[in-house]
Formats: C-alpha cells, structure tokens, sequence
C-alpha cells in the first residue's frame, strides 16, 4: 500500500460522520480523496466544502471508479452498509462502517460474505473503545478482581436523534424506520450487546426483551427498548431510550460480580465498589488508537487484526443478540441463539 492513503466517504446517514471525518484528518499520510451519499450529494457537497475533500459523487460505484480509493469510512443508513460492503468488494477495497454493523443479522451474514468473496477486511466502530476507562474494566474483569461476573447493565439514551421531533426533512426520518434500520434499540442497544459480549467473554444464549413507541406518535420504531440477555453464568440488561433528559449517573456500564461491582464512572475513571468501600481508579492507559479512523488506517497499513471489538466475528454475535432483541419484542416470547 502506498505510503499516502487514499480514504473515501460513502454515506453520510449517520450523525457521527462529522467526527470520524475529522479523526481521519488527523492521521498522518491519510488524504480524503471523495466523498458519496447515494440520497444526500447536497450533505455530501457541503461536506466536502468544510473539510476540503476534492471530489463529490452520488453514486457508490463511480466514486470507487474514479477516485480509486485505498480505503472506505461508511455512515451510511444501517440497512445500507450492506450496499457499501457489496460495492467495495467488488473492488478489493476495505470498509469501516459505523455501529451497529448492519441493520439485521441477516444483512451481516451477507456482509460477512461479501468480505470473504471479496478479500476484503471489514471493521465496526464502537465509539466506546477509544476511551481507556472501557480497557481499564475489561482489564478488572480479566484479572479476577470482581471474582465471578454475574451481571452486566447499560442504560443509554439522550432526548432522540433528531430531538424528539420527525425531521422536516424526510431523508433524515430513517432513524424512525425499519426498512433503514432505525429504532432505539439498534441504535442503543447494541453498545450493551457488545460491551457484555467483549466483557463476559462467553456466548450469548437466550434474549427476552420489550421495545415499543413510549412517546413519540411518528415512525414504525421504538423510542425505548430494554433486553435482557442470558449469557451462561450471568445476565445483561441494555438499556435504550430516545426519550430521556439529562443523564443521571452512573454512567456506566456496571459490572457485579461475586467479589466486587465496579462502573466507568467518568471520562477516564473506574469506581471500584467492595463491602461499603468506594475506590476511584484512574484510567491512563489506551492499547489502541485513539479513534476509529485510525485504528483501522493502522491495523490496514501494518497487516494487523482489528481488535476483537470491531472485527467480523463479534459484531456477528452482537447482531445475532440485536435481532434476537427485535424477534423477542415483535414476538412476546423468549428467543434462543
């Protein structure tokens, strides 16, 4: 690969485009070269204007003809990722989608299989992994210091995507539709899936879960959702709202086990509950990139594996609990993985 890489945009659906964009201006030998939304070139072009990317395309497939990228960021609709990951295969070319990693585990399968048909590398962005208070946990968890984990709980939530309010712009309502892989659940939820899955370190089994529209009268999603995951030896509650004000601590997430609980309880801090005893541990150290853009930029230029988080293979059992999550609360029953 050359020592400049070419990194393109395709999709622009999801709110944290403007971040990642900005992250990958801050890698070193990293140029932005074009930038797509099949539905958005209007976005796309004023986009292009702020962070200076040269080229502007409405379609998926002249854009990897043309601008020849090394490389692809995508913020597309989860429901679209799919349509990216089929396009960029075809080309060889890797993809960095922006969690979840699809908008159904069927729609991940395929993805799973356009990257093997394709020689392609595909990676999750779990925004979550780039804070060192996350590893500093894991870290507790491995080590032994809860003793037996028996319980894992996420709640995560703010006022909705677009703040409680169905966008005047009917492109940016997908968050409130199940074609494009909207809802709460799929957007909030699937941090606890993952985070208990990384955590745990055992196979989900069964999910039993309630999603529904609590507040808002548009869309066919939910606006709140809570599942509950049985894992062998423990259970996990994720927690999603669209509908809250304000965050009450504890941030979270809290892990109990048999010997202590302990939560991230700051930006770079760890409460570390014992007996009545509260300990708070400060959290220095990161072992990965700072960011997604560049986890993925360095992991392609040396030839290393993502970290388990964001690889293949964990983001296929988080989808298999997100789906299972959905089928639970269509279906008023318990589903088994």
């Amino acid at each position: 690969m050359a020592s400049t890489m070419r990194l393109a945009v395709m999709g622009i659906a999801h709110s944290h485009i403007q971040s990642l964009i900005g992250y990958a201006k801050q890698i070193e030998d990293v140029e932005l070269v074009a930038i797509a939304d099949a539905r958005r070139e209007d976005g796309a072009s004023e986009l292009a204007t702020r962070f200076e990317i040269p080229q502007v395309f409405s379609d998926y497939e002249q854009l990897l003809a043309s601008a020849r990228p090394d490389a692809v960021l995508c913020c597309a609709e989860n429901s679209s990722h799919v349509a990216v990951v089929e396009a960029c295969a075809g080309e060889g070319v890797p993809v960095m989608v922006e969690k979840p990693l699809a908008g159904t585990v069927a729609e991940a399968q395929r993805i799973a299989e356009l990257a093997q048909a394709g020689g392609i590398r595909v990676m999750t962005n779990w925004p979550f992994l780039w804070s060192a208070a996350f590893h500093k946990l894991h870290d507790l968890v491995r080590e032994g210091v809860l003793g037996t984990i028996f319980e894992f709980r996420l709640r995560a939530g703010h006022a909705g995507p677009t703040g409680g309010r169905l966008p005047a712009d009917p492109r940016g309502a997908w968050w409130f539709e199940r074609k494009h892989g909207g809802g709460a659940l799929l957007d909030f939820c699937c941090y606890g899936a993952c985070e208990s899955l990384w955590l745990i370190g055992e196979p989900a089994q069964q999910v039993v879960s309630l999603a529904d529209r609590l507040l808002y009268d548009f869309g066919d999603t939910e606006d709140n959702a809570v599942v509950l995951v049985r894992y062998p030896r423990a259970f996990a509650i994720l927690e999603a709202t669209w509908t809250q004000h304000g965050s009450p601590p504890p941030n979270g997430p809290i892990v109990w086990g048999s010997e202590a609980t302990a939560y991230v309880s700051g930006q770079n801090q760890i409460a570390l509950l014992r007996d009545g005893q509260e300990e708070q541990m400060e959290a220095t150290e990161l072992p990965v990139e700072p960011s997604g853009p560049a986890h993925f930029v360095a992991c392609l230029r040396e030839g290393r594996e993502f970290h388990q988080v964001v690889g293949l293979a964990h983001n296929l059992q988080v989808m298999a609990i997100l789906d299972a999550g959905l089928q639970a609360a269509r279906e008023g029953r318990a589903v088994c993985l």
